[in-house]
């Protein structure tokens, strides 16, 4: 039976109510979300369902040497970014670069996953299927690259991949090298694509400061091939060579072997500065302490005698040797041929307090403060547990830590005329050496340097000689603390030579150091090479550098 009109009407009334209800509650949730305290919410709501912020960081500031040669620039590279939680990598980005994705990542923001990858990363993942980017974003990013490779690594350090610095200069100067980060929005649809939009917001971000170093490019290219091929010849485990300027304090060169090419793809490495942090025992390097204390009390002068026979002295159950007999000789011969039993004897003349003051003058016990992170202090016994036998071995560079910058240091206060400077790295600001004391009265350091010449000249430091050039220096050897037995090895050892020249006015000061050589044993036989191939270098570099002389003078002056 059909339906009644007047049911018909009811009917089609209801269908008008409800759609003018129906239609005023979506008017109604619209005037809600207008409303500003709604709106607020849902618009935040929007942003961390479709919006992600990537962080934009900004340039690092580059590093330059003296003469403003870079050592670390910047060149064109991608960040990676994880944007959600689950991704997949392709195996050449895990086993070539280490990178590895996270669990967990903000759900309005990335997780930096590789900072400074090269361009050849976005071609690899475009030649992946679909499934490997979901995931995953590149931005533009700048590469850290260091022109001289392995021979600044192990001063510079590196930049890791979350463009922080890792050791070194990156690392001390981090904070100053950074630039202030940017950021930029990108949109991401339902289905996880990821696409950028003209009117997003973006702030751009803004470069580091440069910094410049002391450091001479030249010298410091020249410093580690010269120690590169010591090291290989000998067979040592490692070495480094440290050149300054004994009247400035300047670090013209800081170099390590083996160290490796920070320039090479994965995983960020850079080796110990083992002149910074490695503590060692200086061995006969270290006897100029004593005579410095000797000298300036007048306890003896060069000429007087001393017996070193039969080669050895006793001190209760110990005993402390000469490499040979040298008989009845003067002071002078005996630091010139480096006779520990000559140093001992002395040792028993003056006070255990006026030799620990004496080396703490020296700058002995405490950190220099070079503007590098890790270095090491050095170690001295309390005054309290003196006694002669560590007074003797003290005075022979025993029992008594130290590390390479800081003998530099204290070779350089005999080289000037007895001012203590602090190392400098940084150039920049006034070039007034930074005095940390006066050592000892000059006259008192003028007789000892014309003893290290003869050491250099007629002892055992001849290797180092070169004609018609006045070198002072000292040679030092030893025996490495067995940690099986506590015992000094006989077959593994630390070598060393320290001098500086040319003598009338010292310009250069050259550490070397080189640890366990298979291939010789003492300092003499295997440091002051290295020293003297490197001395002949610096010559030629002056040479070379001297303003005026035309191409074909240089090159008939040099041949």
């Amino acid at each position: 039976m059909a339906p009644r009109p007047t049911s018909l009407i009811w009917r089609i009334h209801a269908l008008r109510v409800g759609a003018t209800i129906a239609f005023l509650i979506v008017i109604a949730e619209a005037l809600v979300l207008l409303w500003p305290s709604h709106r607020e919410r849902w618009v935040q709501r929007a942003e961390r369902q479709f919006f992600t912020k990537i962080e934009l960081p900004g340039e690092r500031g580059l590093i330059y040497d003296r003469n403003g040669d870079p050592l670390a620039l910047n060149v064109p590279g991608l960040i990676l970014y994880q944007t959600q939680d689950s991704v997949r990598l392709p195996e050449a980005l895990r086993s070539t670069y280490g990178i590895q994705p996270v669990k967990h990542v903000p759900p309005k923001g990335a997780r930096l996953l590789a900072y400074g990858l090269p361009y050849t990363v976005k071609r690899l993942l475009q030649s992946q299927d679909s499934n490997v980017n979901d995931g995953l974003w590149i931005e533009f990013a700048w590469i850290r690259k260091y022109p001289c490779g392995p021979a600044t690594s192990s001063l510079l350090g590196v930049v890791g991949r979350d463009g922080y610095g890792l050791g070194g200069v990156e690392y001390f100067f981090n904070d100053y090298l950074t630039g202030r980060p940017g950021y930029r929005q990108v949109f991401r649809s339902a289905g996880g694509v990821k696409f950028t939009l003209p009117d997003l917001p973006r702030v751009n971000p803004q470069p580091g400061h440069p910094l410049y170093l002391t450091i001479d490019r030249t010298i410091q290219e020249l410093a580690y091939e010269v120690l590169e091929r010591r090291v290989r010849e000998v067979e040592a485990q490692w070495g480094y060579m440290i050149v300054t300027n004994p009247q400035t304090g300047e670090i013209l060169a800081m170099v390590n072997v083996p160290s490796p090419d920070p320039n090479q793809p994965g995983i960020p490495r850079y080796p110990t500065n083992h002149a910074i942090t490695d503590p060692y025992e200086p061995g006969s390097t270290f006897k100029v302490v004593l005579y410095t204390l000797a000298y300036e009390r007048h306890i003896i002068s060069p000429q007087d005698s001393v017996e070193t026979s039969p080669g050895w002295v006793q001190f209760g159950r110990y005993r402390i040797h000469d490499v040979h007999n040298l008989g009845k000789v003067t002071y002078r011969e005996a630091l010139v041929h480096s006779s520990n039993v000559a140093a001992s004897l002395l040792s028993l003349q003056v006070d255990a307090k006026s030799l620990f003051e004496m080396a703490q003058r020296f700058g002995i016990g405490c950190p220099t403060g070079i503007s590098l992170p890790g270095e090491f202090g050095g170690k001295v016994r309390p005054l309290s547990k003196w006694t002669d036998l560590y007074k003797a071995n003290f005075s022979i560079g025993h029992g008594v830590l130290v590390t390479g910058i800081q003998m530099a240091m204290l070779y350089g206060a005999i080289a000037n005329g007895g001012l203590l400077l602090q190392p400098r790295l940084i150039l920049g600001g006034t070039h007034t050496p930074r005095v940390i004391r006066r050592v000892t009265r000059p006259g008192v350091l003028d007789t000892l340097t014309s003893i290290l010449e003869g050491v250099v000249e007629e002892g055992t430091g001849r290797r180092a000689k070169i004609p018609g050039l006045r070198i002072a220096g000292k040679t030092g050897t030893t025996e490495k603390v067995d940690p099986t037995t506590g015992r000094y090895s006989k077959t593994k050892s630390i070598t060393s030579f320290i001098g500086f020249f040319p003598v009338e006015a010292p310009q250069y000061l050259i550490v070397v150091v080189i640890n366990e050589p298979k291939k010789g044993r003492f300092g003499g036989d295997v440091a002051a090479p290295a020293f003297r191939e490197m001395a002949l270098r610096l010559l030629h570099l002056d040479l070379v550098r001297q303003p005026g002389k035309t191409s074909e003078e240089l090159r008939d002056e040099t041949l």
